[in-house]
């Protein structure tokens, strides 16, 4: 059947509405992907503040029926040399991942953020103590920041090697100060 006058009119008129409803709808789309980065964004912050207490230890062997809580304390007193860390209100402790080679990290829950801050820094202070005895420290990281962070690390290395000043905070990098934005991103 052949188009007819009429016909091909009528289906000009429907194409043009059709094209004005997509036409409309392309702004709605675009507020909605806004909001959604926001409510990401507002997310990963409230993650953030969840895990503010939380540090993990690392490299800890694991035992049989062991007491998490002791082992931390353990670490704390004779590798970090905190005999004060005894005395640190800890909440939970507990080992986190999937069972296997290596041993899997020890995610500390502290009841005051200031005993965290002083075994994260102390820490940084005996890191040779830390990387002789195999043992590590981190804070706990919500996984889109972990994700967002990897693919900067490599910036990070080559700009702290020419010797400047870097700084990761949150998902994002500075470099002498600055906001370091990677190729490709706008803004």
């Amino acid at each position: 059947m052949r188009p007819t006058g009429k016909n091909f009119c009528r289906q000009e008129m429907n194409s043009k509405h059709y094209e004005k409803k997509c036409d409309s709808l392309e702004p709605s789309s675009k507020h909605l992907e806004h909001e959604k980065e926001k409510l990401e964004s507002k997310l990963d912050d409230m993650e953030s503040r969840s895990m503010k207490v939380n540090l993990l230890f690392y490299g800890i062997p694991e035992q049989e029926f062991e007491e998490c809580t002791a082992r931390v304390k353990s670490v704390c007193k004779d590798t970090l040399q905190m005999p004060e860390a005894e005395t640190y209100l800890i909440e939970h402790s507990q080992r986190v991942g999937r069972k296997g080679a290596k041993p899997r990290p020890i995610l500390v829950t502290y009841h005051y953020f200031s005993e965290r801050e002083k075994v994260r820094l102390k820490s940084y202070e005996k890191s040779d103590e830390l990387k002789t005895a195999v043992y590590g420290t981190g804070i706990q990281l919500p996984k889109a920041i972990r994700e967002a962070r990897k693919s900067l690390y490599v910036t990070m290395d080559t700009a702290r090697k020419a010797g400047k000043n870097v700084r990761l905070a949150g998902k994002n990098l500075y470099i002498d100060g600055k906001l370091h934005k990677p190729e490709g991103t706008e803004n």
